[in-house]
């Protein structure tokens, strides 16, 4: 058995044999780029599953493409479901899945997540535009745990018509993603195990996620009741969940 991740480069004239999942991130850009990464499932006389996971920002899209595919939402995948900025009882798997994607995201670097950044202002230009700022803003925050969302180069701010909006941090020189994360307890880079970063899942003193934390009082999960104690931040608001269709 494997998993492939891919582009839409394998999504016609592939043949893999025995897929039997086809998992697709977010709105395709036509109805028929849909159809044909779905087909590498269920050739023959096999059979198959897909699913399409997509932030609730992206619903105006799925309806306009899409509208007329047989696609039915889900509603079994209770991660999808959590707002993490308020406090919450949650089953032990849950916030088992939460606390192991918190602590993955601690480890990516700053310039991946101000380049990500950035890339989605483009991806999803098609919103409208504060919603577009607040949207990206609360994903920075709630779900890569930054204290603050990165700078937008003048330059593409102004193209992009987002510098008068509120919530926009443009910034006054060249880009350089990994600035902020000097002085912050780490490396520019990769800031070290006990510094910098008071976003997304670690508490008030902007410690990394700690298991044990709820029981000392902060903010952080506990295995044995399944919960999340304090201001525990989210990997994705109620405006960023993803969605399984």
């Amino acid at each position: 058995c494997g998993i492939m991740f891919s582009s839409d480069v394998t999504a016609r004239g592939m043949d893999f044999p025995n897929v039997t999942h086809v998992i697709q991130v977010g709105c395709p850009k036509q109805k028929d780029d849909y159809i044909h990464r779905i087909g590498r499932t269920a050739r023959g006389d096999k059979e198959g599953q897909g699913w399409l996971l997509v932030p609730t920002v992206e619903k105006r899209e799925i309806r306009n493409k899409l509208s007329d595919l047989p696609l039915k939402q889900d509603e079994s995948l209770q991660a999808a479901n959590v707002d993490m900025t308020q406090p919450a009882q949650l089953p032990a798997q849950v916030a088992t899945i939460l606390s192991e994607i918190g602590e993955a995201l601690q480890q990516v670097d700053e310039d991946s997540k101000n380049a990500a950044f950035l890339a989605y202002l483009g991806v999803y230009s098609m919103l409208p535009k504060q919603t577009l700022v607040d949207s990206m803003n609360q994903l920075a925050k709630y779900g890569w745990g930054m204290e603050e969302p990165p700078s937008i180069p003048s330059g593409l701010a102004q193209r992009l018509g987002l510098s008068r909006l509120s919530g926009v941090r443009v910034a006054s020189s060249s880009f350089r993603g990994g600035d902020r994360g000097q002085g912050r307890g780490g490396s520019q880079r990769y800031p070290s195990r006990g510094g910098g970063g008071g976003g997304g899942y670690g508490n008030r003193e902007g410690r990394n996620f700690d298991r044990s934390d709820s029981e000392r009082g902060g903010s952080g999960y506990d295995r044995s009741e399944g919960s999340f104690s304090g201001r525990q931040r989210s990997f994705g608001s109620r405006e960023q969940r993803p969605r399984a269709d």
